[in-house]
């Protein structure tokens, strides 16, 4: 596969003691391990667990994976957006993650959303809500089933939620600002920081048979909409990457 080739390509050129946020894979790999445990199901609506939510019974936890619930990005750039109204919404850096995550989870549930054809937009509200699940359906935050699940199993010792010294500057404008870093903000869409040691070492589990089932792996892997999967495009090839 691609993604494994380009890895090891990066691996022997770059310094890896650099860390960086990482994309959204891993929430895709608890998802998959869950169903694999029979505790969800990615056919399950939304209303299983968020009962009042008014768009409960028409989103999947499929829809979140593949991006196609038409929920704006709370990272977004609109007006609207949590991101751009921070302070209007409370979200500071002296503020525990569990509160500044109960506010941006609020936001992402009130909003209206444009899902009649189920088409691809890529937004970072459903990753943040697949997080969310995963807590309810596991019963532990969602850095710990991560860690026992697959950091700790594959050997990942360089991935964390904490900050560090250490974090590469993103290039890509939406990490520009320091809002994004604080407590409970990125979460499960974007607050996993790495390394390419340890993303290699992902990459070698999920095209293997270490992490995953051949069914689950085929599941990830089968485009939805606009070549998006589980987190991951996918060409005409079969070939994945992730540019999240």
């Amino acid at each position: 596969r691609l993604t494994t080739v380009r890895a090891h390509q990066a691996l022997n050129q770059t310094n890896t003691r650099g860390q960086k946020r990482k994309a959204v894979v891993d929430a895709v790999s608890a998802v998959m391990i869950l169903q694999e445990q029979d505790k969800l199901s990615t056919d399950d609506t939304l209303d299983k667990y968020y009962p009042d939510y008014k768009y409960g019974s028409d989103i999947t936890i499929r829809n979140l994976l593949t991006m196609t619930t038409g929920l704006p990005d709370y990272l977004g750039k609109s007006e609207e957006s949590v991101r751009a109204n921070a302070p209007q919404y409370d979200i500071s850096e002296n503020n525990s993650a569990k509160d500044n995550h109960s506010v941006i989870l609020k936001w992402i549930l009130s909003q209206e959303i444009d899902n009649d054809e189920e088409n691809y937009s890529y937004s970072n509200s459903d990753y943040f809500i697949l997080g969310d699940i995963i807590e309810k359906v596991s019963g532990k935050s969602y850095e710990e089933f991560l860690k026992e699940n697959i950091f700790e199993p594959l050997e990942m010792t360089s991935t964390t939620f904490e900050s560090t010294d250490q974090l590469a500057t993103g290039y890509q404008d939406i990490f520009d600002d320091e809002w994004n870093i604080y407590p409970g903000v990125a979460y499960s869409s974007t607050g996993l920081i790495s390394n390419l040691s340890d993303l290699l070492k992902w990459t070698d589990a999920i095209t293997g048979s270490e992490l995953l089932s051949a069914k689950s792996k085929e599941e990830m892997f089968t485009p939805y909409k606009s070549s998006f999967a589980y987190g991951l495009y996918v060409d005409d090839c079969g070939n994945y990457y992730c540019d999240a």
